[in-house]
């Protein structure tokens, strides 16, 4: 099957980090046996904004056309206003900017079906692009673009890509019923063949090294007899990035041997210079606290062998894909305990769990994890069970291609139509 994968964002030279599960949901599909293309729209960047901001500065340094891993993909620069918070449709803006070169590339070496990751732009995207070329389109709810406001501008976006868009995949549950809650229905009402709950999962990780452990523990002067906590992912405080430093500064009285390394941090992007002021005005605590840069997936795994705990005190999420790396890779987790994170553990003691936002019970829970290695080996050994036998990237994958597949086979054999509502599958007429 070819297929044009449609992301909102997707690793570039300016922020090597974004979009790294788009990339290896790509990879995947393309190792499954798919051919693949990539189209990854980018905000056009001003050389006066470049010059002055380092997002659009990172914006800039995008090229138009490259080739990853195999993959070719397109970034087609489109207009975004700086804070205008979605004034300009982004998914109108990227189709115009997209429109006539897709159609061109599906004359030539045509597009069996359209797979859009994230719904806010790419959705819309996506499905406006199925119009044109005649083929069914799939969409991926992967957190915060079903949280947007309804009556907003991404909220018309969303919720015309939810009611057009062939089939809907969704990170976790409770996206499903935010999405439903977009449209104004009972999730109840929402057809399971069209709407289907299936984390996208994350790969193995590589086999765990000792000696590549201790490396890395000694590049981040960390000792043998310290307990280095770990937190992988933006540095921003929706994600309990700030209450984690505190939590770690709490659970110092109690367990002195509590180091903490927070990895993610990308000027422009996230809240990481003003942390960096809260850990100057605390100089005791910056000692045993490190804040580095985002790095690229493959160090991830480096970071995950060399610490003891892994720390995700986020407040909201999609699915945690991070957490789940970390679960993977056999390292005890600790997290608040928000909708998909419950819906991970699932009661089959796989993590850790405190209250979302108690900073006290936090900390409480990195001690106790501190003090116990026998609790650490235990929930380390189920994490990576619970994550082996439900969320691996290759499976989800498999799934969501041979869904659209048949979608794809439905349309090709003449029998492909959709004139009913959402509630069971989308109109087919062109519409904005």
């Amino acid at each position: 099957m070819k297929l044009l994968v449609v992301v909102s964002n997707y690793p570039h030279p300016g922020h090597p980090s974004s979009g790294a599960f788009n990339e290896r949901s790509a990879r995947a599909l393309q190792e499954l046996g798919h051919g693949v293309e990539v189209l990854a729209p980018r905000p056009y960047a001003p050389r006066s904004l470049a010059a002055c901001h380092a997002r659009w500065r990172a914006y800039e340094q995008i090229v138009e056309r490259e080739t990853r891993g195999g993959l070719a993909i397109y970034r087609p620069a489109y207009l975004q206003l700086p804070g205008a918070g979605g004034v300009l449709r982004p998914d109108w803006c990227a189709y115009l900017s997209c429109a006539r070169r897709s159609s061109k590339r599906h004359r030539t070496d045509p597009y069996d079906a359209i797979l859009a990751f994230n719904l806010i732009l790419a959705g819309g995207l996506a499905w406006r692009l199925a119009r044109r070329l005649n083929i069914p389109a799939a969409g991926w709810a992967t957190g915060s673009d079903v949280r947007v406001p309804v009556n907003s501008a991404h909220g018309r976006a969303v919720s015309a890509a939810l009611q057009r868009l062939d089939l809907m995949f969704y990170q976790s549950r409770e996206l499903l019923e935010r999405a439903a809650a977009l449209c104004g229905v009972p999730r109840e009402l929402f057809s399971p063949r069209r709407h289907v709950v299936l984390p996208r999962g994350v790969e193995m990780p590589p086999a765990p090294s000792p000696e590549a452990r201790r490396s890395m523990r000694a590049e981040l002067g960390v000792r043998a007899d310290q307990i280095m906590v770990l937190f992988v992912g933006r540095i921003v405080k929706a994600k309990g990035a700030f209450e984690l430093i505190e939590a770690v500064e709490l659970a110092r009285r109690e367990r002195r041997e509590i180091v903490c390394v927070l990895v993610g941090a990308h000027a422009g992007f996230d809240d990481s210079a003003e942390l960096r002021e809260r850990l100057r005005r605390a100089p005791e605590l910056a000692a045993h606290v490190q804040l580095l840069p985002a790095c690229a997936p493959e160090k991830v795994w480096q970071y995950l062998n060399a610490a003891d705990i892994f720390a995700f005190p986020s407040h909201r999420e999609g699915m945690p894909n991070s957490l789940l790396e970390a679960m993977a890779a056999g390292l005890p987790a600790l997290a608040y305990a928000i909708p998909p994170v419950l819906e991970i553990d699932h009661g089959l003691d796989a993590l850790k769990l405190v209250l979302p936002a108690n900073v006290s019970e936090l900390a409480r829970g990195l001690a106790e994890l501190a003090q116990s290695p026998e609790l650490r080996r235990r929930l380390g050994a189920n994490g990576q069970a619970r994550v082996l036998s439900g969320y691996q990237t290759q499976a989800s994958l498999a799934e969501a291609a041979r869904r659209l597949q048949a979608l794809a086979g439905r349309r090709r054999g003449g029998a492909f139509s959709a004139a009913a509502p959402v509630l069971s599958a989308p109109p087919r007429a062109e519409s904005q």
